[in-house]
């Protein structure tokens, strides 16, 4: 509630939604350490590590011969720091931060089925495949 007093401009109305929204979103969202302890410098490092590596793979014979033909190798450089990125920063981010609303996730009453479903867990898979 202090930030509510504090930190929201409401003299003006898109900035006074837009800290609202803010302060919602921040108060509404997990604060918990990442599990795995990352270092952002050691990931990134990893990053371009993974990426000098699987850019290699990607440049074909052709293309190291003939100097003309780059932009298909242009295209698949561009895409691997992006999903890259994707998996290990943004998804973790994700999971660490996003608590969503009961109602996502959990069936009440008349209500609509939830948004979000939990398939399975590790847990259930291990019970299964024990049997094998």
């Amino acid at each position: 509630m202090l930030h509510l007093v504090q930190d929201v401009n409401w003299n003006e109305e898109a900035s006074c939604f837009e800290g609202i929204c803010r302060l919602t979103a921040d108060f509404y969202a997990r604060r918990t350490e990442d599990p795995q302890n990352r270092d952002v410098k050691n990931d990134l490092e990893d990053a371009d590590a993974s990426y000098a590596s699987e850019e290699e793979l990607l440049v074909t014979e052709d293309e190291k011969e003939n100097a003309t033909s780059p932009p298909a190798s242009d295209r698949r450089r561009l895409k691997l720091p992006w999903q890259w990125t994707v998996e290990h920063v943004l998804l973790p981010a994700f999971r660490t931060v996003l608590l969503p609303a009961r109602s996502l996730c959990f069936h009440e009453g008349s209500a609509p089925s939830p948004a979000l479903l939990k398939l399975t867990s590790l847990n259930d898979l291990y019970k299964v495949f024990e049997r094998c």
